[in-house]
């Protein structure tokens, strides 16, 4: 007859079983033979703060190398912006000077071209011989290469 309180395997000769930390715990053989860990739900809880805790500083670590990138991004942009409006403000200046009376006059003349009233003079140096004179509806090879002498 068993004792009272007891599990029956006192009357089989056998030692009482308390739950120790090995037992508490144990490690089951799979069928393929491996031992693995129960999983209890403390170590579910582990497990699953490692995981998000980890999600969470890769999150982190990689809003603030965007942010970085984002303000390089930025510096480089004002660069070129200052650069740009440089250059605007010298295209205006050059625009001005352009539309101006002493640039179209200044212009014109190195062209050749005088003003209603002025005489045109040619001054030949010394030593050359002029030009030869093309006639008006001559081919467009000769005012390059010279008249022919026929």
């Amino acid at each position: 007859m068993p004792l009272q309180g007891g599990t029956g395997d006192e009357k089989w000769g056998r030692a009482p079983q308390h739950p120790t930390p090995s037992t508490q715990y144990p490690i089951a053989r799979e069928r393929s033979g491996r031992l693995t860990a129960s999983l209890n739900p403390r170590r579910v809880l582990v497990i699953a703060a490692v995981f998000i805790v980890g999600y969470f500083g890769v999150s982190i670590v990689g809003n603030s190398i965007t942010r970085y990138e984002q303000h390089q991004h930025h510096a480089r942009l004002r660069s070129e912006i200052a650069r740009l409006e440089v250059q605007q403000s010298k295209l205006n200046a050059l625009r001005a000077y352009m539309e101006s009376d002493e640039f179209i006059e200044r212009s014109g003349r190195e062209q050749g071209l005088v003003r209603p009233g002025d005489i045109a003079v040619m001054v030949a140096a010394r030593g050359q011989p002029p030009a030869p004179v093309v006639a008006a509806g001559a081919p467009w090879w000769e005012r390059y290469f010279g008249a022919e002498q026929r």
